[in-house]
Protein backbone atom coordinates (compact mmCIF):
# COMPACT_ATOMS: atom_id res chain seq x y z
CA UNK A 1 0.00 0.00 0.00
CA UNK A 2 1.57 3.04 -0.85
CA UNK A 3 1.17 6.62 1.13
CA UNK A 4 1.18 9.49 -0.87
CA UNK A 5 3.02 8.05 -3.58
CA UNK A 6 3.25 10.57 -6.33
CA UNK A 7 0.66 12.34 -4.55
CA UNK A 8 2.22 16.14 -3.30
CA UNK A 9 0.95 19.36 -1.91
CA UNK A 10 -0.96 21.27 -4.34
CA UNK A 11 1.75 24.15 -3.81
CA UNK A 12 4.77 22.97 -5.72
CA UNK A 13 8.34 23.86 -3.76
CA UNK A 14 8.79 26.77 -5.71
CA UNK A 15 5.74 29.12 -4.91
CA UNK A 16 6.74 27.90 -1.38
CA UNK A 17 10.29 29.71 -1.33
CA UNK A 18 9.55 32.32 -2.81
CA UNK A 19 7.79 34.61 -0.83
CA UNK A 20 10.73 33.67 1.56
CA UNK A 21 13.27 34.25 -1.11
CA UNK A 22 11.74 37.59 -2.00
CA UNK A 23 11.53 38.75 2.12
CA UNK A 24 15.40 37.40 2.58
CA UNK A 25 16.72 39.89 -0.85
CA UNK A 26 14.87 42.59 0.52
CA UNK A 27 16.25 44.02 4.01
CA UNK A 28 12.73 44.22 6.07
CA UNK A 29 14.15 47.54 7.95
CA UNK A 30 14.23 49.38 4.23
CA UNK A 31 10.68 48.60 4.59
CA UNK A 32 9.37 48.62 8.20
CA UNK A 33 10.84 49.96 11.04
CA UNK A 34 13.67 48.88 13.55
CA UNK A 35 11.08 47.22 16.22
CA UNK A 36 9.37 45.24 13.17
CA UNK A 37 12.23 44.16 11.29
CA UNK A 38 13.63 41.71 14.56
CA UNK A 39 10.43 39.95 14.35
CA UNK A 40 10.05 39.69 10.43
CA UNK A 41 13.60 38.18 10.62
CA UNK A 42 12.62 35.41 13.01
CA UNK A 43 8.80 34.48 11.30
CA UNK A 44 11.18 34.46 7.89
CA UNK A 45 13.30 32.29 9.15
CA UNK A 46 10.84 29.91 10.59
CA UNK A 47 9.18 30.39 7.25
CA UNK A 48 12.36 28.81 5.06
CA UNK A 49 13.16 26.10 8.33
CA UNK A 50 9.45 24.95 7.08
CA UNK A 51 10.03 25.01 3.89
CA UNK A 52 12.67 23.06 3.81
CA UNK A 53 11.64 20.47 6.13
CA UNK A 54 8.55 20.13 3.77
CA UNK A 55 10.87 19.46 0.80
CA UNK A 56 13.10 17.14 2.51
CA UNK A 57 9.94 15.10 3.63
CA UNK A 58 8.39 15.30 0.10
CA UNK A 59 11.51 13.45 -0.81
CA UNK A 60 11.19 10.74 2.21
CA UNK A 61 8.22 9.80 1.21
CA UNK A 62 8.87 9.83 -2.80
CA UNK A 63 12.00 7.29 -2.09
CA UNK A 64 9.90 5.42 0.36
CA UNK A 65 7.05 4.90 -2.28
CA UNK A 66 9.29 3.83 -5.18
CA UNK A 67 11.29 0.75 -2.38
CA UNK A 68 8.00 -0.17 -1.20
CA UNK A 69 7.01 -0.52 -5.25
CA UNK A 70 10.65 -2.63 -5.44
CA UNK A 71 10.02 -4.62 -2.15
CA UNK A 72 6.35 -5.89 -3.42
CA UNK A 73 7.65 -6.64 -7.11
CA UNK A 74 10.32 -8.93 -5.78
CA UNK A 75 8.03 -10.50 -3.00
CA UNK A 76 6.01 -11.60 -6.18
CA UNK A 77 8.89 -12.91 -7.59
CA UNK A 78 9.16 -15.13 -5.18
CA UNK A 79 5.77 -16.41 -5.08
CA UNK A 80 5.90 -17.06 -8.68
CA UNK A 81 8.62 -19.21 -8.05
CA UNK A 82 7.47 -21.25 -5.47
CA UNK A 83 4.09 -21.98 -7.54
CA UNK A 84 6.18 -22.70 -10.54
CA UNK A 85 9.10 -24.61 -8.97
CA UNK A 86 9.76 -28.32 -9.97
CA UNK A 87 10.72 -31.56 -8.98
CA UNK A 88 14.31 -30.61 -9.14
CA UNK A 89 14.26 -27.07 -7.90
CA UNK A 90 15.24 -26.03 -3.85
CA UNK A 91 11.49 -25.61 -2.33
CA UNK A 92 13.31 -24.80 1.07
CA UNK A 93 15.44 -22.20 -0.42
CA UNK A 94 12.48 -20.62 -2.56
CA UNK A 95 10.75 -20.65 0.61
CA UNK A 96 13.77 -18.80 2.00
CA UNK A 97 13.24 -16.02 -0.10
CA UNK A 98 9.67 -15.38 -0.15
CA UNK A 99 10.43 -14.91 3.66
CA UNK A 100 13.31 -12.24 2.86
CA UNK A 101 10.65 -11.02 0.55
CA UNK A 102 7.51 -10.20 2.97
CA UNK A 103 9.96 -8.52 5.79
CA UNK A 104 11.60 -6.72 3.51
CA UNK A 105 7.88 -5.44 2.23
CA UNK A 106 6.80 -5.01 6.03
CA UNK A 107 9.82 -2.94 6.42
CA UNK A 108 9.18 -0.72 3.47
CA UNK A 109 5.58 -0.32 4.53
CA UNK A 110 6.68 0.50 7.90
CA UNK A 111 9.14 3.12 6.34
CA UNK A 112 6.38 4.85 3.94
CA UNK A 113 3.75 5.44 6.82
CA UNK A 114 6.19 7.04 8.70
CA UNK A 115 7.29 9.06 5.80
CA UNK A 116 3.95 9.87 5.01
CA UNK A 117 3.46 10.79 8.60
CA UNK A 118 5.85 13.15 8.77
CA UNK A 119 5.37 14.81 5.43
CA UNK A 120 1.85 15.73 7.48
CA UNK A 121 3.66 17.46 10.29
CA UNK A 122 5.97 19.17 7.88
CA UNK A 123 2.80 20.60 5.87
CA UNK A 124 0.97 21.66 8.79
CA UNK A 125 4.14 23.47 9.94
CA UNK A 126 4.47 24.81 6.34
CA UNK A 127 1.33 26.57 6.53
CA UNK A 128 1.23 27.63 9.72
CA UNK A 129 4.82 29.47 9.59
CA UNK A 130 3.55 31.22 6.56
CA UNK A 131 -0.08 32.09 8.36
CA UNK A 132 2.22 33.63 10.87
CA UNK A 133 3.77 35.45 8.09
CA UNK A 134 1.39 37.01 6.54
CA UNK A 135 -0.88 38.11 9.38
CA UNK A 136 2.14 39.42 10.52
CA UNK A 137 2.94 41.52 7.64
CA UNK A 138 -1.00 42.34 7.18
CA UNK A 139 0.07 43.96 11.01
CA UNK A 140 2.50 45.87 10.55
CA UNK A 141 1.57 47.34 7.15
CA UNK A 142 -1.24 48.80 8.04
CA UNK A 143 -3.96 46.69 6.09
CA UNK A 144 -7.44 47.90 7.69
CA UNK A 145 -9.53 45.10 9.09
CA UNK A 146 -12.75 44.79 7.50
CA UNK A 147 -15.17 46.89 9.13
CA UNK A 148 -18.45 45.08 10.24
CA UNK A 149 -21.50 47.72 11.01
CA UNK A 150 -23.93 45.59 13.17
CA UNK A 151 -26.14 46.43 16.47
CA UNK A 152 -29.23 44.12 18.32
CA UNK A 153 -31.89 45.76 19.53
CA UNK A 154 -34.04 44.18 22.17
CA UNK A 155 -37.05 45.61 24.39
CA UNK A 156 -38.36 44.05 27.73
CA UNK A 157 -41.56 44.43 29.80
CA UNK A 158 -42.68 44.24 33.23
CA UNK A 159 -45.25 43.01 34.08
CA UNK A 160 -46.77 41.46 30.83
CA UNK A 161 -50.21 41.41 32.32
CA UNK A 162 -51.52 44.79 34.24
CA UNK A 163 -54.51 45.98 36.19
CA UNK A 164 -56.07 48.74 35.05
CA UNK A 165 -54.04 51.62 37.45
CA UNK A 166 -50.91 49.41 37.61
CA UNK A 167 -47.59 50.24 36.04
CA UNK A 168 -45.84 49.27 33.12
CA UNK A 169 -41.74 49.28 32.88
CA UNK A 170 -40.54 49.03 29.38
CA UNK A 171 -36.44 48.46 29.14
CA UNK A 172 -34.71 48.83 25.58
CA UNK A 173 -31.10 47.33 25.30
CA UNK A 174 -29.06 48.14 22.13
CA UNK A 175 -25.67 46.32 21.66
CA UNK A 176 -23.06 47.13 19.30
CA UNK A 177 -22.11 43.60 17.86
CA UNK A 178 -19.93 44.96 15.17
CA UNK A 179 -15.99 45.90 15.19
CA UNK A 180 -16.57 49.60 14.54
CA UNK A 181 -17.62 52.45 17.17
CA UNK A 182 -21.29 53.51 16.10
CA UNK A 183 -22.22 56.79 16.33
CA UNK A 184 -25.68 59.23 16.72
CA UNK A 185 -28.09 55.91 17.22
CA UNK A 186 -31.21 57.53 17.20
CA UNK A 187 -33.94 55.65 19.56
CA UNK A 188 -37.67 55.83 18.93
CA UNK A 189 -40.39 54.43 21.47
CA UNK A 190 -43.69 54.35 20.17
CA UNK A 191 -45.79 54.17 23.57
CA UNK A 192 -49.42 52.73 23.19
CA UNK A 193 -52.52 55.62 22.87
CA UNK A 194 -53.62 54.63 26.15
CA UNK A 195 -50.68 54.66 28.80
CA UNK A 196 -49.83 57.60 30.56
CA UNK A 197 -46.23 58.56 30.96
CA UNK A 198 -44.58 58.61 34.01
CA UNK A 199 -41.02 59.08 33.72
CA UNK A 200 -37.77 57.94 31.67
CA UNK A 201 -34.09 57.07 32.57
CA UNK A 202 -33.40 59.55 29.22
CA UNK A 203 -35.23 61.00 25.92
CA UNK A 204 -37.50 63.35 25.73
CA UNK A 205 -41.22 62.73 25.66
CA UNK A 206 -43.70 64.22 22.83
CA UNK A 207 -46.98 64.38 24.77
CA UNK A 208 -48.53 65.06 21.48
CA UNK A 209 -47.00 61.92 19.85
CA UNK A 210 -47.02 59.70 22.94
CA UNK A 211 -43.21 59.14 21.81
CA UNK A 212 -39.82 59.22 24.02
CA UNK A 213 -36.93 59.97 21.68
CA UNK A 214 -33.08 60.12 22.42
CA UNK A 215 -29.64 59.62 21.13
CA UNK A 216 -26.84 57.45 22.09
CA UNK A 217 -23.74 59.55 20.70
CA UNK A 218 -21.05 56.35 20.45
CA UNK A 219 -21.70 52.74 21.41
CA UNK A 220 -17.95 51.12 21.37
CA UNK A 221 -17.63 47.47 20.00
CA UNK A 222 -19.15 45.16 22.31
CA UNK A 223 -21.36 47.95 24.34
CA UNK A 224 -24.46 48.03 25.55
CA UNK A 225 -26.69 50.86 25.94
CA UNK A 226 -29.86 49.97 28.86
CA UNK A 227 -32.64 52.57 28.94
CA UNK A 228 -36.17 51.87 31.36
CA UNK A 229 -39.54 54.20 30.39
CA UNK A 230 -42.14 53.81 33.15
CA UNK A 231 -45.80 54.16 32.28
CA UNK A 232 -49.20 53.34 34.37
CA UNK A 233 -52.33 52.31 32.87
CA UNK A 234 -55.97 54.43 33.70
CA UNK A 235 -58.25 52.95 36.52
CA UNK A 236 -60.89 53.16 34.30
CA UNK A 237 -59.20 50.85 30.88
CA UNK A 238 -60.64 47.93 29.67
CA UNK A 239 -59.84 45.08 30.74
CA UNK A 240 -58.83 42.26 28.14
CA UNK A 241 -57.44 44.66 25.72
CA UNK A 242 -53.33 44.76 24.51
CA UNK A 243 -51.31 47.58 24.45
CA UNK A 244 -48.48 47.38 22.19
CA UNK A 245 -45.43 49.36 22.44
CA UNK A 246 -42.91 49.99 19.10
CA UNK A 247 -39.02 50.38 19.35
CA UNK A 248 -37.25 51.68 16.53
CA UNK A 249 -33.33 52.41 16.21
CA UNK A 250 -31.73 53.83 13.05
CA UNK A 251 -28.28 55.07 12.45
CA UNK A 252 -26.67 56.13 9.22
CA UNK A 253 -24.17 53.28 9.47
CA UNK A 254 -26.90 50.45 10.33
CA UNK A 255 -30.65 49.50 8.76
CA UNK A 256 -33.56 50.25 10.57
CA UNK A 257 -34.18 48.05 13.52
CA UNK A 258 -38.14 47.59 15.27
CA UNK A 259 -39.07 45.82 17.69
CA UNK A 260 -42.37 45.70 19.47
CA UNK A 261 -43.64 44.01 22.80
CA UNK A 262 -47.44 43.63 24.17
CA UNK A 263 -49.16 44.19 27.67
CA UNK A 264 -52.56 42.41 28.35
CA UNK A 265 -54.74 44.83 30.57
CA UNK A 266 -56.69 42.77 33.48
CA UNK A 267 -57.08 38.94 33.37
CA UNK A 268 -56.30 37.03 30.51
CA UNK A 269 -59.81 35.13 28.54
CA UNK A 270 -58.18 32.07 29.76
CA UNK A 271 -58.58 32.67 33.34
CA UNK A 272 -61.51 34.39 33.48
CA UNK A 273 -63.15 31.77 31.47
CA UNK A 274 -61.69 28.91 34.37
CA UNK A 275 -62.96 31.25 37.21
CA UNK A 276 -66.28 31.98 36.00
CA UNK A 277 -67.54 28.25 35.99
CA UNK A 278 -66.79 28.28 39.93
CA UNK A 279 -69.15 31.35 40.38
CA UNK A 280 -72.36 31.35 42.32
CA UNK A 281 -75.44 32.13 40.77
CA UNK A 282 -77.45 35.52 41.36
CA UNK A 283 -79.50 33.39 44.67
CA UNK A 284 -75.82 33.06 46.21
CA UNK A 285 -76.70 28.94 45.50
CA UNK A 286 -74.36 26.74 43.60
CA UNK A 287 -75.47 25.43 40.13
CA UNK A 288 -75.30 21.45 41.77
CA UNK A 289 -76.86 23.01 44.96
CA UNK A 290 -79.69 24.23 42.95
CA UNK A 291 -80.01 20.90 40.48
CA UNK A 292 -80.68 19.05 44.11
CA UNK A 293 -83.67 21.27 45.15
CA UNK A 294 -85.29 20.94 42.07
CA UNK A 295 -84.67 17.36 42.62
CA UNK A 296 -86.07 17.06 45.87
CA UNK A 297 -89.47 19.54 44.62
CA UNK A 298 -90.11 16.95 41.69
CA UNK A 299 -89.95 13.59 44.73
CA UNK A 300 -92.15 15.44 46.88
CA UNK A 301 -95.05 16.07 43.70
CA UNK A 302 -94.53 12.56 43.03
CA UNK A 303 -95.13 11.21 46.64
CA UNK A 304 -98.63 13.71 46.83
CA UNK A 305 -100.01 12.10 43.48
CA UNK A 306 -99.41 8.45 44.74
CA UNK A 307 -101.25 9.38 48.08
CA UNK A 308 -104.42 10.91 46.21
Amino acid sequence: MKYFGNKLKSKSIAVLLITTIIFWLIPSNLIFGESDSKTLELLQQEVAWTNVALVEAQAAVKQADAELVNVEKNLADARTAIDEAGEGDDIAALELARAEALASRDAAKSKSEKAAGVLIQAEAAADQANAELEAYLAEISGEPEEEILKADLNVSVDPENVEPGGSITYKITVTNTGNVVLSDIKILDKLPGLVIFEQSSTGEFNKDLKEISYTIENLEPGGISEEEIMVSVPVIAKKLQTLTNSVIISSEWIAPIEKHVDVVVGESAEEESGESGEEENETGVTDEESQDDENEEDGEVEDEVVEE
